[in-house]
């Protein structure tokens, strides 16, 4: 299991209601908790992540290393639970949009989603929804 993040990134249309990321409430790990999501359900339809070329190059500013490892701290305390749920959530048929959906009541009736969060995660699912 790996998680990816959203530089560079290219998925399959189906899979967008997955990649929700909600900055308010994950921070820093919003693009490492939606791939979990993600690889999650892809497991369901047999899909796979590729690591590899083409490559890109992220040039950032200077940083504070301690700024940034401040704000990694929810993803250490918090991404194994969050990944121990979704590998318990037992996910039968249906869309992506609805597994997501599914996904997230799991995470929020363990205690890892705020319910202001999966009003959002909510509403974005209804509005990408036609899209797809």
């Amino acid at each position: 299991k790996s998680v990816f993040n959203s530089q560079l990134t290219a998925f399959r249309r189906e899979l967008a209601p997955c990649f929700a990321q909600f900055y308010k409430w994950q921070g820093r790990n919003t693009d490492i908790t939606a791939s979990l999501i993600m690889r999650r359900i892809m497991r369901e339809r047999d899909l796979h992540t590729y690591f590899g070329p083409p490559f890109g190059f992220h040039n950032r500013s200077p940083r504070d290393p301690k700024k940034d490892f401040a704000a990694e701290q929810w993803g250490r305390e918090n991404v194994v639970r969050f990944q121990d749920c979704l590998d318990a959530t037992i996910l039968t048929g249906g869309t992506v949009t609805e597994q997501t959906r599914y996904l997230y009541e799991a995470l929020a009736a363990a205690g890892h989603v705020p319910p202001e969060m999966l009003q959002a995660v909510h509403a974005f699912l209804d509005d990408i929804e036609p899209l797809l």
